[in-house]
């Protein structure tokens, strides 16, 4: 039998949306003398229907303190299919409404970016919000 397969596979060196955030969540205990830190959790297929995400991968960002075991801050949740690109958002509604992003009427406030570049300045809105600098703020006050 003939092979029907392509001689050669595309070339993706695209980086992740994953790869990217795991790298931001070991830079945040060294900005916050280890007093807050950050998690990307990998959602099941229950939390995914539950947030309105029907993508392959889906995760959460959760921002945490070191001395509040019982507490965590979802900062977003995110998901993409097997090519990694577009990525679905889904952004707390105060930061979102701060960042003026659209809400959607059943999912909540969202975004849809579509390669690296924006990717990286979504998250860098997210984080230089008004709203994460004060969560991180208290965290900080309450784990003293």
């Amino acid at each position: 039998m003939k092979n029907l397969w392509p001689t050669e596979f595309e070339k993706n060196d695209l980086p992740s949306t994953k790869a990217l955030l795991e790298e931001q969540a070991r830079l945040l205990p060294q900005l916050t003398n280890d007093m807050v830190y950050a998690e990307l959790i990998q959602l099941d297929a229950f939390d995914m229907m539950r947030l309105g995400l029907s993508n392959d991968f889906a995760y959460r960002f959760d921002i945490k303190g070191k001395f509040l075991k019982d507490y965590r801050f979802n900062l977003f949740s995110f998901s993409h299919d097997i090519t990694l690109y577009p990525v679905s958002f889904r952004v707390d509604e105060k930061i979102a409404e701060e960042i003026g992003l659209k809400r959607d009427p059943l999912s909540g406030p969202s975004a849809t970016v579509t390669d690296a570049r924006s990717v990286e300045l979504l998250l860098g809105e997210i984080f230089g919000s008004k709203r994460l600098k004060s969560v991180i703020s208290s965290i900080i006050r309450l784990s003293a």
